[in-house]
């Protein structure tokens, strides 16, 4: 697919030193609006930028799609400036392009973001928990996402073709909360600049009785919903979601095989 973009027209600077050799550099940020070209001078430490408003969506419709550019240059002459050239020498335009897109979601929009925490079943396989003990994680959630986060756990199994297996629900009962309120499931969203902290607790409680002695560890998965009402977000390359302090406790007593 060809796609043409109308961008308006902008002056790249030619260098004013005697040598033909001399480059010089012309930093033009396309962008919606001017915090954008704001936030990439001070990440990329441009000192100056011409801008171009135009509709993202509409220079690229679909990334895949697109495999070249191509632009029109015209070089004219400065009136009220005196400049040299050298007869017979070829002087040549070099352009170097990075596509910066980050992305956007309109309020409802979610993604989900997950990851597995495991290795635990070399320290557990000879251990048995007793009536009443169980296992907590606890971590501080450090949130850079503009979106808030519903967090949901899975116990899982290493199997003998050394695959995770997600366990059945009915071999762990697991609670997830956020802070001090167990009734409460919710990490705020953020922003790069302003991120969000908060203290998620998971407790693992056996149901099954050999249920302790087959964990391997959990899958966590936290999925992003916009606030409703709230405008559409960016999310950039510099929002990250980090899990901190991660601390795992075993409250309560456990039985150990000593057969094994």
């Amino acid at each position: 697919m060809e796609k043409t973009v109308n961008i308006a027209s902008f002056n790249i600077k030619s260098h004013d030193n005697k040598s033909t050799n001399e480059n010089t550099t012309t930093t033009i940020v396309i962008a919606n609006d001017e915090e954008s070209v704001e936030d990439i001078n001070i990440e990329y430490d441009y000192s100056s930028t011409v801008t171009s408003k135009i509709d993202i969506t509409d220079l690229i419709e679909n990334i895949a799609d697109i495999d070249s550019i191509a632009f029109d240059c015209n070089a004219t002459t400065n009136e009220k400036e005196t400049g040299e050239i050298d007869l017979g020498y070829e002087y040549s335009l070099q352009p170097d392009f990075e596509f910066i897109a980050p992305l956007e979601f309109d309020a409802g929009s979610t993604i989900t973001y997950g990851d597995t925490i495991n290795g635990w079943h070399n320290d557990l396989e000879d251990l048995r928990l007793a009536k009443d003990s169980y296992v907590e994680l606890s971590t501080t959630v450090v949130n850079q996402l503009p979106m808030d986060l519903i967090v949901n756990v899975s116990a899982v199994e290493l199997l003998a073709d050394g695959n995770l297996h997600r366990m059945s629900s009915d071999m762990f009962d697991i609670k997830v909360w956020t802070g001090d309120d167990e009734t409460k499931n919710l990490i705020l969203g953020g922003a790069s600049n302003n991120p969000k902290n908060t203290n998620l607790h998971i407790r693992m409680k056996q149901i099954d009785k050999d249920a302790f002695s087959r964990l391997d560890g959990i899958i966590f998965k936290a999925k992003a919903i916009t606030p409703a009402g709230q405008s559409s977000e960016t999310i950039k390359e510099t929002s990250n979601l980090k899990l901190d302090n991660i601390a795992i406790f075993l409250k309560g007593r456990v039985i150990l095989d000593l057969d094994n």
